[in-house]
C-alpha cells in the first residue's frame, strides 16, 4: 500500500499509513525471527516490518530502530517439499518476498551478510518458478515482477520527495547505489535516476 502511496501521488493515504506504522511498530525490539517459518508462510512477519519501517523512518533513524529489531542475524533459504501442494507452495514465495525483503533493508543498512542472504533467496525462489504447476504458478508470477523489477527500493529522489529533503542534502547516489556497494548487485536500468543524473546524461 505504501508504494502504492507514494508511487500514485495519493499523499494521505500515504501519511496515514506512516503515521500508524510509527504507531505499531516505533517501539519494537527483539523481534522474534525464531518462531519462523511456519508450514506454509509466503511472508516473513519480523522481515515485512523492517521492510515497511525503512520505507518509513529516515535513513539513520532507521538504522537504530533496526539495530533493536533485528541486528544481526542468519536465515538461509527454505526448502519446498513439494511445489504441488497448494499450501507448501507457499515457501516459494517465502524465498522470493523474503529477497525483496532483505534487498530493501540492505538500500538502508548495507552489509555483506544481509547483500548474501538477498541473493541466495533470490536464486532459491527464482531456481523454484521451473518446476512449478497451477498452485504455485498463477501467483508466484506476481512475486517475480515484484522482485526483479525492485519496486520497492525508493531512489533518492524519492526518499527526497517525501522528506521534503533536497536532492543535494540527500546525495546523488540512488538508494539502491547503496545496495550495489554492500552486495555488487546493481541494474541501473531498474532505477529512477536523479535529477542532477538526468541533467549530466542530457549534457552528454
Amino acid at each position: 500500500m505504501h508504494d502504492w502511496a507514494r508511487t500514485t501521488g495519493a499523499s494521505t493515504v500515504r501519511r496515514l499509513i506512516e503515521r500508524r506504522s510509527l504507531a505499531f511498530y516505533a517501539a519494537d525490539r527483539d523481534a522474534p525471527l525464531s518462531y519462523e517459518p511456519s508450514g506454509h508462510d509466503f511472508l516473513s512477519p519480523s522481515l515485512a516490518e523492517a521492510d515497511l519501517m525503512r520505507r518509513v523512518l529516515p535513513p539513520d533513524a532507521y538504522r537504530e530502530w533496526f539495530a533493536g529489531f533485528l541486528g544481526e542475524f542468519e536465515i538461509e533459504p527454505v526448502t519446498v517439499p513439494d511445489v504441488n501442494d497448494g499450501h507448501l507452495v507457499h515457501l516459494a514465495g517465502l524465498n522470493l518476498s523474503r529477497a525483496w525483503m532483505l534487498e530493501g533493508i540492505a538500500s538502508v543498512v548495507p552489509s555483506e551478510p544481509l547483500g548474501a542472504m538477498a541473493t541466495h533467496h533470490r536464486a532459491a525462489g527464482l531456481a523454484a518458478m521451473e518446476s512449478l504447476n497451477y498452485a504455485g504458478a498463477h501467483w508466484l508470477a506476481t512475486f517475480v515482477a515484484y522482485l526483479t523489477t525492485r519496486r520497492g527500493i525508493e531512489t533518492t529522489y524519492d526518499y527526497a520527495q517525501r522528506s521534503g529533503a533536497s536532492t543535494d542534502d540527500v546525495g546523488i547516489t540512488t538508494v539502491a547505489g547503496r545496495f550495489f556497494r554492500a552486495t555488487g548487485v546493481y541494474d541501473k536500468s531498474l532505477v529512477a535516476l536523479t535529477p542532477r543524473e538526468r541533467r549530466h546524461r542530457r549534457a552528454t
